[in-house]
């Protein structure tokens, strides 16, 4: 099957939040979340950091953990923030975060100065690995019946696994 290599993330996404039932669609979705893995794992190596983005990123933690609130035991406090239905990650909570005129903004556009040539080139590799989400790839993901498709399926699922759906023949 020929697909946009964005279609294999709405895939993904569709396949991670799938909590339906049914021996035949769960034994698809299973096999579909591992082979789609397997194939975004490859795709996402050309943008995958060189060492000197990396060394930016975890100096960039240090600096964050210094500017957060602490809580009584002297640990960086944080607050989870969700992208989506399927992720989140954790944020630092960092006086003057949002404010770009508080001191915590200033210090780290002099610290991200200092590693312009490093974000910069991920920014391009970013850049690049985005304007590929509209090549076509090839996938083959593992196909189920439409009768075999749980009735309680919602539109957000539905349109994000329609690929291993294979079309009624009436609906």
């Amino acid at each position: 099957m020929i697909m946009k290599r964005s279609d294999l993330y709405r895939f993904q996404e569709g396949l991670e939040a799938s909590q339906l039932r049914g021996r035949n669609f769960t034994h698809a979705v299973s096999e579909n979340k591992e082979a789609v893995a397997n194939k975004i794992k490859h795709l996402e190596k050309e943008k995958a950091p060189d060492e000197e983005f990396l060394a930016y990123e975890r100096e960039l933690e240090v600096f964050n953990r210094e500017w957060a609130l602490k809580d009584a035991n002297g640990v960086p406090r944080v607050r989870n923030i969700k992208i989506g239905r399927t992720r989140s990650f954790n944020q630092y909570i960092i006086p003057g975060l949002d404010d770009y005129k508080s001191e915590y903004a200033k210090d780290l556009n002099e610290f991200k100065e200092k590693h312009i040539d490093a974000i910069k080139a991920q920014e391009e590799r970013d850049e690049e690995y985005k304007e590929s989400m509209e090549d076509e790839i090839d996938f083959e993901p593992v196909m189920v019946d439409f009768e075999a498709v749980p009735d309680e399926i919602d539109q957000f699922i539905m349109d994000r696994i329609k690929f291993m759906i294979r079309k009624p023949k009436k609906l």
